[in-house]
């Protein structure tokens, strides 16, 4: 199909520091606010990967608009027509892996062979919906009324907005922009403040593919002046949140409000159990990998990690000993296994790997009390949206676990203590 003519995506300021604007129907735009911000290498915080926009309610309500537009048109593309877009897209992405993954690299901070899977991912995704294209299929059910027919058919939704995290920065926004425009819907995406490049990139990728102006939208900047606006807006049928628990609470509430289709994909706490019959090799790597990678911040990090008595000592010694050895640095240096806090508010937090390295392991299996670093989960249930009749089904699926693995009645009630808790002061000591 005819593609629309854009036009480019930067300007070059002093220093041959890219200035990157909003895309919002086809074309580059600067923010009604004139305001910008940087996006800094947190490896080299000297280094300015580029500067964006600093947008504020007005660009979100032109982007919105020229979704809504777009959408009269895009949703009446046939879906395998849509979804060749997007297999141009992969096709395209894979030509630009190497350079994008570096760039992710430089702007998040996690190491190059770690980027390279984000941009695989994102890549993946491409191709995976490009299929889906072709297999939008709708039901058909026996009508009980005579000479009737009954069958259902997928019709998008309309205008969606898109919240997306600084971790995974191509491989979520391709999750949730994906989908959404093979189905024929048209976005607004707003990439985190603190990685919003490779979101640039991907978009740029779908542009340069086919997709036509107004149906994929960009606007940077800060939650509170375009996350807000974005999920408030009465023209957005749907919201998606990549985010923290807290955020997604407020826009869970904001969507409730008018009925918008809402997905939140919020934080995590994982605890991670070795028992005495543990592939140990398997278990240490895993570990390792899990509390350390992308430098521990990310909602799947291993945060807690409970060993069985009969094991500790050796899994301990040669955790400690891996993890000692794990060299940290620029995530653009093949060699190194770990990168950079994404900026100084994250560096001033350990990550899981180092924040419960002892205290967690030990609290359990080391012998006498221990003083446990959390909070009872039992008196956090407002803080974490949980409703006591979920934690008891949550609790009653971990009791089933353990007694399909026989681990003792009396390490069960630790384990639970354990896995019952998240910060604050509870006193763990041997059976």
């Amino acid at each position: 199909m005819a593609t629309d003519t854009v036009t480019s995506p930067e300007l070059m300021a002093s220093g041959n520091t890219k200035v990157l604007k909003n895309f919002i129907d086809g074309e580059w735009v600067a923010s009604s606010t004139g305001e910008t911000f940087e996006d800094r290498n947190p490896a080299d915080t000297r280094e300015v990967v580029a500067i964006f926009q600093k947008s504020g309610k007005d660009d979100v309500n032109a982007a919105v608009n020229a979704a809504k537009r777009a959408f009269e048109k895009w949703r009446l593309v046939p879906a395998p027509r849509r979804a060749e877009i997007v297999f141009r897209a992969a096709e395209m992405l894979a030509e630009r892996k190497e350079e994008y993954s570096r760039d992710m690299t430089r702007e998040m901070g996690k190491v190059i062979k770690e980027t390279r899977g984000d941009t695989q991912e994102a890549i993946d995704t491409a191709y995976y919906m490009a299929g889906e294209g072709r297999r939008l299929f709708g039901p058909t059910t026996p009508s009980e009324l005579p000479n009737k027919f009954a069958m259902a058919i997928r019709q998008p939704i309309g205008v969606c907005g898109m919240i997306t995290p600084w971790n995974f920065p191509m491989a979520i926004p391709s999750w949730k922009l994906l989908p959404a425009i093979v189905c024929g819907n048209t976005c607004v995406i707003k990439p985190a403040q603190d990685t919003p490049l490779s979101t640039f990139n991907l978009v740029r990728t779908l542009v340069d593919a086919g997709v036509p102006k107004g149906v994929i939208n960009v606007v940077a900047g800060f939650g509170s002046s375009v996350g807000a606006p974005l999920t408030e807006h009465p023209d957005v049928r749907a919201i998606s949140l990549t985010g923290s628990t807290a955020v997604g609470r407020t826009v869970g509430t904001t969507a409730a409000k008018s009925f918008k289709h809402c997905s939140l994909e919020l934080g995590g706490k994982n605890p991670m159990i070795v028992l005495d019959d543990a592939n140990l090799d398997l278990a240490i790597e895993g570990g390792l990998w899990g509390a350390f990678g992308t430098t521990g911040q990310r909602c799947t990090a291993t945060s807690r990690i409970i060993v069985q008595k009969g094991v500790y000592r050796e899994f301990v010694d040669r955790y400690v000993t891996r993890a000692k050895a794990l060299k940290v640095g620029n995530g653009l240096d093949e060699s190194i296994d770990m990168g950079p806090a994404v900026n100084e508010a994250h560096h001033r937090v350990p990550p899981a790997g180092f924040k419960y390295l002892v205290t967690e392991m030990v609290g359990w299996v080391a012998g006498g009390p221990q003083k446990y670093t959390g909070r009872p989960m039992r008196e956090s249930h407002e803080q974490l949206n949980i409703t006591p009749k979920e934690w008891e089904a949550f609790m009653d699926d971990f009791q089933q676990t353990l007694d399909k693995f026989g681990v003792p009645a009396p390490e069960q009630a630790e384990l639970k203590t354990i896995v019952n808790s998240t910060y604050g002061d509870i006193v763990i000591g041997k059976s």
